[in-house]
């Protein structure tokens, strides 16, 4: 189902109903997430993998992406959180664009998961040395990384140098198809919508504005999104798994659509 199709179809839906159904839906979703993280950890511990920083890297941001899109809905069955709820988005919308890049590009795969690595091993170093500490764990990490020397020694090291990802911009145009059904030059949609999810955390006047009711139509518009990155993320997993979970993916859409697209 497109967003379109989500979105025409919800708007003579009370907000109320939106957000039941809304909640159904996830649920779905999330029970055949959890079962393919839980089988990709056996798998992971079976054949000694713990180690792989590539099965970490992939492992760790979807689980990651399913820890925000559970406590995004948690907010939103919460009345008193209810215009919250929708801070956990962006991060996800962050991370699902960037595992369908990390997926198309094959060839740069291993480039990715270095750079995010010893991206992640310069953060930590920093704030540990910034907390007083020696960061030498950190130090460890990220030599043991950049054996090659590609690099600068970690207190030397430019941030630039390690982005592994094009900037959002790029990234929304090359997700757009999938996640909007659009074409690639529709870009700028999901970009503007990437950009009014960055604002919100921020205090400016659209996050004032999410406490007016008469914009629940825009606000339940914003988690119709937030399905689709939940479905593509279990699509995702499923290809990377090869295949494993086809059949219960492909039901799970097909309940969830049933539930959105009931009278």
């Amino acid at each position: 189902m497109t967003f379109d199709e989500f979105n025409k179809h919800w708007s003579g839906l009370s907000d109320k109903n939106r957000k039941k159904r809304l909640i159904r839906g996830f649920y779905i979703f999330k029970k055949i997430a959890d079962k393919q993280l839980d089988n990709f950890e056996i798998f992971i511990k079976k054949e000694g993998l713990q180690n792989d920083f590539d099965i970490y890297y992939f492992f760790n941001v979807v689980k990651s992406f399913w820890e925000d899109s559970f406590f995004s809905i948690s907010l939103l069955k919460k009345k008193k959180f209810y215009h919250y709820a929708i801070y956990p988005v962006r991060t996800m919308m962050e991370k699902i664009i960037k595992l369908i890049y990390f997926t198309k590009n094959e060839a740069k795969r291993k480039e990715i998961i270095k750079k995010e690595l010893l991206l992640a091993c310069v953060t930590n170093y920093k704030m540990s040395v910034l907390n007083g500490e020696s960061g030498d764990k950190f130090r460890l990490q990220y030599d043991e990384l950049n054996l090659q020397k590609e690099y600068c020694p970690i207190y030397e090291v430019k941030i630039e140098q390690l982005r592994a990802f094009p900037n959002y911009e790029t990234l929304c145009r090359g997700a757009v198809s999938i996640l909007m059904g659009g074409e690639e030059g529709d870009g700028d949609r999901l970009y503007n919508i990437y950009r009014y999810l960055s604002g919100l955390p921020h205090g400016n006047i659209i996050s004032i504005k999410m406490k007016d009711h008469k914009n629940d139509k825009k606000f339940t518009r914003d988690f119709l999104l937030m399905m689709r990155f939940c479905e593509e993320t279990i699509k995702l997993m499923d290809y990377h798994m090869e295949r494993k979970f086809t059949k219960e993916v492909n039901d799970a859409i097909k309940k969830v659509e049933k539930i959105i697209f009931s009278p």
